[in-house]
This record gives structure tokens, sequence and C-alpha cells, in this order.
């Protein structure tokens, strides 16, 4: 997506909105495939354009791209994540319903350990 593309989006996504706060979801694959570099330009776009409104951003990922990095993005712009599909594995291989395949499991690490920097950065 192009500055100039985000910039539109996000302009018109707040001037929709009323009330006192702007809501942000981002979701659909995976969004953090965007990159980070994505994330601070939309982030300070919202705070541009909400006119002193207090802006709400809620991200759904599986969690495998995250790193120390965006730990700290997403803490310092208080993010709200959502794991909507790593409870249900968790579940599942925890029930025996499925065989612990190794691709399974190492995603299922893989996510835990996004999911561990997300709430060390919380507790700090």
């Amino acid at each position: 997506m192009s500055d100039e593309t985000l910039e539109q989006f996000i302009r018109q996504h707040i001037a929709a909105q009323s009330g006192d706060r702007v809501d942000f979801a981002w979701q659909g694959g995976e969004p953090t495939m965007m990159g980070l570099p994505f994330f601070r330009r939309a982030i300070a776009l919202c705070e541009k354009y909400a006119d002193g409104r207090k802006s709400v951003t809620r991200l759904q990922t599986n969690g495998i791209l995250i790193n120390d990095e965006w730990a700290r993005f997403f803490a310092e712009h208080h993010f709200l994540i959502v794991y909507p599909s790593m409870a249900r594995r968790i579940c599942i291989i925890s029930t025996g319903l499925i065989a612990p395949e190794r691709a399974r499991m190492n995603r299922l690490s893989q996510q835990w350990r996004g999911l561990k920097r997300i709430m060390s950065t919380l507790i700090l």
C-alpha cells in the first residue's frame, strides 16, 4: 500500500467515526507482514488526524513474526493484540484431537515466543 493510499484511508476512516474515540482493527492474512515501518507510519497518521481523540488499535496476528522490536512498539502504542487461532490450537493439542505434528508444534512454539515477547514488555 502506498503512503498516499494509507494516508487517505486513515484520514477517511477517522472522519467517518463520531465520538471521542477512533478505532482501528488490522486483520486479514497476517498484518505484521506489512512490516513495522508500515505500522509506524499508520500510527503517526492516526495521531496526526485523530484531532485529539483517543485512538484504539487492535491487531489480529498468529504471532510468528513478533520479535522484541514489535513487542515494544505494541506496548508503546497500547495495541490490543488478538491471537484468534492460537487458543484453538492449544485446546486441540491439549485434548489430543490431533497428532502433535512437527510443523504444527513448531508454529505453536513460534506463536508462544511472540506472545511471551509482548507480555514481557507489558510487565516491565
